[in-house]
């Protein structure tokens, strides 16, 4: 692992905390474009400082790439991605896709976990137009899932505790080997509304040691062909 548990603790209740603030500050915050560049540049600066030579690394942000659900009819469609690393001398990219978790998250959790399968078809899978070239050229990249879950959350006038769903890392790798899936489960005392939740972080996650275990894998994938 190349950050410290505290550091990493740290880093990702700070880009929760920045994101829900925003949402709470400015109506419609949740929906906004400038609340997915905090979270998306919040969390690129962790991976930043994370990797072992970070100089070695490019980054851009909500950058659209070529999508397996391409047709003949429609050879141009595309698929966006919320941050691409490249690494300068190799030119693997690592894929980024991010969630930040504010609100009536138990009764969509299934809708999330399809979401995730179905954005690792979107990027490795066979192609009516592409056939199996993006598989191809992509297979030594690495996509990484990343969400950020309050313990607890507002359903409606409630509280609720979240029981996080996900799909099979095993099913998703079947597709592409270098799938990897992290769930930061952050602690609250009280998730009310958006506000109490906000108000009431406590500054750690729930599942450190998972999540730890899990990036250790993702940044050990991402340099074992540098």
């Amino acid at each position: 692992m190349m950050v410290q548990e505290s550091e990493l603790k740290s880093h990702l209740v700070e880009a929760y905390r920045k994101t829900l603030a925003y949402s709470c500050a400015v109506e419609g915050g949740c929906r906004s474009s400038k609340r997915t560049d905090i979270l998306n540049r919040e969390f690129a600066s962790f991976l930043f400082r994370s990797f072992k030579n970070s100089e070695d690394w490019s980054v851009i942000y909500e950058e659209r790439i070529k999508c397996a659900r391409a047709t003949l009819e429609n050879p141009n469609k595309t698929f966006s991605i919320d941050v691409i690393f490249t690494n300068k001398k190799t030119g693997r990219n690592v894929y980024v896709l991010l969630k930040s978790i504010e609100s009536s998250y138990n009764k969509n959790k299934e809708n999330f976990a399809n979401c995730t399968v179905g954005e690792v078809e979107r990027i490795y899978g066979h192609s009516e137009k592409h056939g199996d070239s993006l598989r191809e050229e992509r297979k030594n990249d690495v996509t990484l899932f990343f969400t950020l879950l309050p313990r607890e959350c507002p359903v409606g006038t409630k509280a609720e505790r979240t029981k996080y769903t996900k799909p099979s890392i095993k099913t998703m790798r079947l597709i592409n080997e270098n799938v990897h899936q992290v769930c930061a489960i952050v602690d609250c005392e009280n998730g009310l509304s958006k506000k109490n939740l906000l108000n009431s972080l406590t500054g750690c996650l729930v599942n450190l040691d998972e999540v730890n275990h899990q990036f250790e894998e993702f940044f050990n994938n991402v340099e074992s062909v540098l």
